[in-house]
């Protein structure tokens, strides 16, 4: 199930999307990552997290962080 979420083609297509917002609406790649972060999980990422996804980023693009993000459990499931 999660790797029928994680390459489901609208959820691939939607990563993109997202990625491109996220280009166009911030001039950083931390505000980036702070920005994508409160969009999907509606809180602020701590400092570790910013970190490793700066990391992440840059190691495997925007779309493959923001598809990382659109797979989180804080997204799919609301408690």
């Amino acid at each position: 199930q999660a790797l029928s979420l994680l390459n489901n083609k609208f959820n691939l297509v939607m990563s993109q999307r997202f990625a491109d917002r996220l280009q166009q609406e911030a001039a950083t790649d931390e505000q980036r990552v702070l920005l994508a972060f409160q969009l999907v999980t509606g809180r602020h990422a701590e400092p570790a997290e910013t970190a490793e996804m700066l990391q992440f980023a840059a190691a495997h693009g925007w779309p493959a962080l923001c598809r990382l993000l659109l797979n989180l459990n804080e997204f799919v499931f609301v408690e």
